[in-house]
């Protein structure tokens, strides 16, 4: 996903965060990003910072350009809890009862 605008900001509402799927509560700092999508539209997103991180690590470490990005959702789905190994420990916890779910 080509990208115009990747900046830190302060959460006057709540967002869903597109890499684990929770919520950014206001007053958290997140993570917007703006840009095109796989799809070719504008689009923008709203991250934990550590999120994007550890979202963007893995798909770096898989080889995967934009036009195969996956979520660290989908990654955590597929993989299953291995893909948390070393992530900081806010994201291992966003993600406690996705991986009580898995097993």
């Amino acid at each position: 996903m080509p990208l115009e605008r990747d900046e830190l900001r302060k959460a006057r509402k709540a967002h869903r965060c597109d890499g684990c799927e929770r919520t950014i509560q206001p007053g958290e700092t997140y993570q917007y990003l703006t840009g095109m999508s796989i799809d070719g539209d504008f689009g923008a997103w709203h991250y934990h910072p550590d999120c994007r991180a550890w979202e963007v690590r893995l798909c770096r470490e898989n080889g995967l350009r934009h036009d195969e990005w996956m979520t660290l959702f989908e990654h955590v789905c597929e993989g299953g809890p291995l893909v948390l190994d070393g992530a900081p420990e806010p994201v291992r916890a966003r993600f406690a009862g996705v991986l009580t779910e898995q097993t």
